[in-house]
């Protein structure tokens, strides 16, 4: 496995983080518990040592699960969970980054995961209402109580951030992926002016880019794929997803034998060298495969195909 360390922090992480938005039990199809609690293991086992999760992933589901798979394993566990994304009582969702809700929210969270103490707490979306600043000085307090060992957004742009960044904020992330490369510019610049880490969820393009799904893939009404807000599998969208992925097997068959997720997700890593790549797990098998995309590299050439066949 490959590590880093986040941001300028000592939290080393794995550079494949178990992403915990299926295990809320919520949009993803069909989710086994005992296949979810084998897949926390089976990571464990392989090196995977990042959990991200978030309270709003199955309304809680999502925390309270992964605190019960972890129990005695904590101590080798780096657990990244997010506030800010709530729902109303007519399940309207609605962001809000105000420091009443922060409290709530991460005392909240501390008691389902089971944990006195957090180690990447994030903003998952930003409201827009509450400065920045004003949220990272209560983050910071959260610090100094304790309660998180250091913070990251998601979502948010901070290139244009015309302030000093905080030495407790760590990472960020966006939705990045060969089929999704439309942050690409702004993940770059944050790079290079801030010495934070990076993390890209749809990894695998909501399992475009796993080779699992052909235009005769349909998805029944618990699956949230099925929503045309999914472009990855509607339209033209899906006709050019369908066209890579024939570009990428040809690839495969011709200099490797890795599988078609690997060559995707070590290319976010080859490509964003302090980037950590997150995927949605489900079950054991898939924590198999993503292993195996670490300790070695794309060649320049292969870099180079995949970067022209997803622009």
């Amino acid at each position: 496995m490959e590590y880093l360390n986040l941001g300028t922090s000592d939290l080393k992480v794995s550079r494949i983080g178990f992403g915990c938005c299926p295990m809320g039990g919520y949009g993803w199809g069909t989710v086994e518990e005992k296949d979810l609690k084998r897949s926390v293991d089976q990571a464990l086992d392989g090196g995977v040592n990042f959990f991200d999760t978030a309270d709003i992933y199955g309304l809680g589901v999502s925390e309270e699960r992964l605190g019960n798979f972890l129990q005695k394993k904590r101590q080798h566990a780096v657990i990244a969970t997010k506030f800010g994304v709530r729902q109303d009582s007519n399940g309207k969702t609605f962001y809000d980054n105000s420091p009443e809700w922060l409290d709530k929210a991460l005392d909240a969270s501390l008691n389902r995961l089971n944990t006195d103490y957090i180690d990447l707490y994030q903003i998952h979306y930003w409201d827009d209402q509450i400065s920045l600043e004003k949220i990272f000085e209560h983050l910071d307090r959260k610090c100094q109580e304790g309660k998180i060992r250091f913070y990251g957004v998601t979502n948010v742009d901070l290139s244009k951030l015309e302030i000093e960044l905080p030495k407790k904020l760590a990472s960020f992330s966006f939705e990045y992926s060969l089929a999704n490369r439309e942050k690409e510019s702004i993940v770059n610049e944050i790079i290079e002016k801030n010495r934070l880490s990076f993390f890209s969820w749809g990894s695998l393009g909501q399992g475009i880019l796993s080779g699992k799904y052909d235009s005769s893939t349909s998805f029944g009404p618990e699956d949230r794929r099925g929503r045309s807000i999914y472009k990855n599998f509607h339209g033209d969208k899906f006709q050019e997803n369908m066209n890579m992925l024939k570009k990428m097997e040809l690839l495969i068959s011709k200099s490797n034998s890795k599988s078609v997720s690997q060559l995707a997700i070590r290319w976010i890593l080859d490509n964003i060298k302090s980037s950590v790549a997150l995927i949605g797990i489900k079950e054991p098998q898939e924590i198999v495969d993503l292993v195996s995309t670490t300790n070695w590299k794309l060649t320049s050439e292969d870099l180079e195909y995949l970067d022209t066949i997803s622009k």
